[in-house]
């Protein structure tokens, strides 16, 4: 075992691709199967590790994970990965946050996380009960901003103001530092050097000799020309046969 470092690549999640019908049947046909291992590849495809998986099937889930699930399309296909969130000692269980679609509220989280939501399901998917207790405040809030401009504010509702301002400006701080994060781990992939690694530059592309041919051949990366394919070879076979 090893430390992983922020913005680190730590494991490919793969199994069975499926379409959303066999995604579906397998639903059905597992209701009373607590244990399912189905995550969105694209729009249309679910991967399932259930039955055919690697170690990434056993990484569970977390209101506050240490990892996150990226998209990224390699050579045309596209692949989920687990990418550390935070510097990650060895040993440390790794997690990430399974945001589940869905309805079922026996779907109880008990993570033990500090800002555990209670629920494996997604954050955006607000319950019922959360809707009307936002409705609630928002109506409250209302109540104070007419009760401001009639001059009848009292200590209570001051003391309310307060707090929520405060609840606000902690809301914007958690997001600036979010966002600041994730600045920092797009720099990581598209700065100067290759991630996790500063003493190693990012290879500076074609050569002038090349730049023509690769204009003139539509390739996009020329890497992928000369090493997989024998550009060069098959071009000079071409001529030959033409002369």
């Amino acid at each position: 075992m090893e430390d992983i470092e922020y913005g680190d690549f730590v494991i490919e999640y793969v199994g069975e691709v499926l379409d959303l019908e066999t995604s579906q049947d397998r639903l059905d046909d597992e209701k009373s199967d607590r244990h399912f291992y189905q995550m969105e590849l694209e729009q249309d495809r679910i991967v399932d590790a259930k039955t055919k998986g690697n170690l990434s099937r056993f990484v569970n889930h977390s209101c506050d994970p240490n990892c996150r699930v990226e998209k990224w399309c390699i050579n045309g296909v596209m692949r989920l990965g687990f990418f550390a969130k935070q510097s990650i000692a060895a040993g440390t269980e790794l997690t990430y946050d399974y945001k589940f679609y869905t309805n079922d509220k026996a779907l109880v989280c008990r993570c033990g996380a500090d800002n555990c939501r209670g629920t494996l399901r997604s954050v955006a998917q607000k319950t019922k009960k959360a809707k009307e207790v936002e409705q609630e405040r928002r109506a409250q809030k209302d109540k104070v901003i007419q009760s401001a401009k009639n001059g009848k504010l009292t200590n209570r509702m001051l003391k309310e103001i307060l707090r929520d301002t405060q609840e606000d400006v902690e809301r914007e701080s958690e997001k600036r530092q979010k966002l600041e994060k994730q600045a920092l781990h797009r720099l990581a992939h598209t700065n100067s050097t290759v991630p996790g690694d500063l003493t190693r530059p990012v290879a500076l592309g074609p050569t002038i000799n090349h730049k023509e041919l690769i204009r003139s051949q539509r390739i996009f990366l020329w890497r992928n020309a000369e090493k997989g394919s024998f550009l060069l070879e098959r071009l000079q076979l071409k001529q030959r046969r033409n002369t």
